[in-house]
């Protein structure tokens, strides 16, 4: 994959880092609403200023609850390599590139490097369509009794 991109997910928003040059530094970042409405200005966004087609993307972010479903079922079903990051190796990763500041579009970038060195990385595939349609049709109680 030619291009890394970092999305680091909240409830509300979705902080993009784009990695232009690993080399020299170079990145480009952007912000967009979480929201499924919003989600083809996200792509149109990333192909325009990658000049790439989505299959040569990898995108990277860490789970957080359910907050990033939408988003990679989303983005898979347009094409975009989905890698899920573990939180805590991200974390340790970010401590040992001396992140000492904290924001989301650092985290962005942070994810979007991570994603990119993970040599053995696999990637992000859905559950089988039947899976998921029950999972949507009939969600589970967790353990405290909530839906």
């Amino acid at each position: 994959m030619n291009v890394s991109i970092g999305i680091d997910v909240s409830k509300e928003k979705l902080d993009l880092g784009w990695l232009r040059d690993p080399a020299t530094n170079k990145k480009k970042s952007k912000v967009f609403k979480n929201d499924p409405k919003h989600f083809e200005a996200l792509v149109l966004w990333i192909t325009k200023n990658t000049k790439v087609e989505p299959q040569e993307i990898l995108i990277t972010l860490e789970p957080t609850g359910i907050y990033h479903e939408p988003l990679i079922y989303f983005l898979h079903d347009r094409g975009f390599n989905i890698y899920l990051a573990n939180p805590a190796q991200a974390n340790n990763y970010a401590k040992s590139q001396g992140q000492v500041h904290k924001t989301d579009k650092l985290d962005a970038i942070l994810l979007a490097r991570f994603g990119l060195q993970q040599e053995n990385r696999t990637l992000w595939q859905p559950e089988a369509s039947e899976i998921r349609g029950l999972k949507l049709r009939y969600p589970h109680k967790n353990s405290f009794g909530n839906r």
